[in-house]
Protein backbone atom coordinates (compact mmCIF):
# COMPACT_ATOMS: atom_id res chain seq x y z
CA UNK A 1 0.00 0.00 0.00
CA UNK A 2 1.13 3.52 -0.72
CA UNK A 3 1.82 5.90 2.10
CA UNK A 4 1.43 9.63 2.19
CA UNK A 5 3.82 11.99 0.42
CA UNK A 6 6.40 13.80 2.53
CA UNK A 7 6.43 17.52 1.84
CA UNK A 8 9.01 18.51 4.43
CA UNK A 9 12.23 19.75 2.84
CA UNK A 10 15.30 17.53 3.24
CA UNK A 11 16.97 20.31 5.28
CA UNK A 12 14.22 20.09 7.91
CA UNK A 13 14.40 16.31 8.09
CA UNK A 14 18.17 16.59 8.50
CA UNK A 15 17.64 18.90 11.47
CA UNK A 16 15.40 16.29 13.09
CA UNK A 17 18.24 13.76 12.86
CA UNK A 18 20.73 16.28 14.24
CA UNK A 19 18.39 17.12 17.12
CA UNK A 20 17.97 13.50 18.19
CA UNK A 21 21.71 12.90 17.95
CA UNK A 22 22.50 16.07 19.98
CA UNK A 23 19.33 17.50 21.62
CA UNK A 24 21.11 20.56 23.02
CA UNK A 25 22.62 21.43 19.66
CA UNK A 26 19.65 23.44 18.45
CA UNK A 27 20.31 26.15 21.05
CA UNK A 28 22.50 27.98 18.53
CA UNK A 29 19.71 28.14 15.94
CA UNK A 30 17.94 31.48 16.22
CA UNK A 31 14.16 31.34 16.31
CA UNK A 32 12.60 33.45 13.56
CA UNK A 33 9.02 32.34 14.04
CA UNK A 34 7.97 35.44 15.99
CA UNK A 35 8.86 37.65 13.02
CA UNK A 36 6.62 36.07 10.40
CA UNK A 37 4.06 33.78 12.09
CA UNK A 38 0.81 34.46 13.89
CA UNK A 39 -0.94 31.53 15.55
CA UNK A 40 -4.62 31.82 16.43
CA UNK A 41 -5.88 29.18 18.82
CA UNK A 42 -9.46 27.83 19.10
CA UNK A 43 -10.52 30.54 21.58
CA UNK A 44 -9.11 33.34 19.41
CA UNK A 45 -5.88 34.05 21.28
CA UNK A 46 -3.16 35.34 18.96
CA UNK A 47 0.38 34.19 19.66
CA UNK A 48 3.69 34.75 17.96
CA UNK A 49 4.95 31.57 19.65
CA UNK A 50 3.23 28.90 21.71
CA UNK A 51 5.89 29.37 24.40
CA UNK A 52 4.87 32.96 25.13
CA UNK A 53 1.64 34.66 26.26
CA UNK A 54 -0.91 35.88 23.70
CA UNK A 55 -0.53 39.31 22.12
CA UNK A 56 -4.30 39.68 21.88
CA UNK A 57 -7.52 37.95 20.96
CA UNK A 58 -9.23 38.19 17.56
CA UNK A 59 -12.62 38.53 19.26
CA UNK A 60 -11.64 41.90 20.74
CA UNK A 61 -8.37 43.01 19.10
CA UNK A 62 -7.43 43.95 15.55
CA UNK A 63 -4.74 41.45 14.38
CA UNK A 64 -2.72 44.14 12.56
CA UNK A 65 -2.57 46.28 15.70
CA UNK A 66 -1.69 43.31 17.90
CA UNK A 67 1.10 42.38 15.46
CA UNK A 68 2.60 45.88 15.75
CA UNK A 69 1.98 46.25 19.50
CA UNK A 70 4.51 46.84 22.24
CA UNK A 71 3.62 43.41 23.67
CA UNK A 72 4.53 41.78 20.36
CA UNK A 73 7.83 43.70 20.32
CA UNK A 74 8.59 42.46 23.85
CA UNK A 75 7.92 38.86 22.85
CA UNK A 76 10.10 39.17 19.75
CA UNK A 77 12.89 40.55 21.89
CA UNK A 78 12.49 37.76 24.47
CA UNK A 79 12.49 35.11 21.74
CA UNK A 80 16.04 36.10 20.76
CA UNK A 81 17.34 34.55 23.96
CA UNK A 82 15.00 31.57 24.01
CA UNK A 83 16.68 28.20 24.53
CA UNK A 84 13.69 25.91 24.00
CA UNK A 85 14.28 23.02 21.58
CA UNK A 86 11.19 23.86 19.49
CA UNK A 87 13.30 25.41 16.71
CA UNK A 88 12.60 22.32 14.64
CA UNK A 89 8.93 23.17 14.20
CA UNK A 90 7.64 24.32 10.83
CA UNK A 91 7.48 27.94 12.01
CA UNK A 92 11.26 28.13 11.72
CA UNK A 93 11.90 26.25 8.51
Amino acid sequence: AKGYPIFNPASQLGRFVAYYEHPGGTATVRCLGTYFRLHIDPVGDMRLCYGFPPIGNVLRDEPREAWKSERAAQIRSASKGCSRPCRLLNCNL
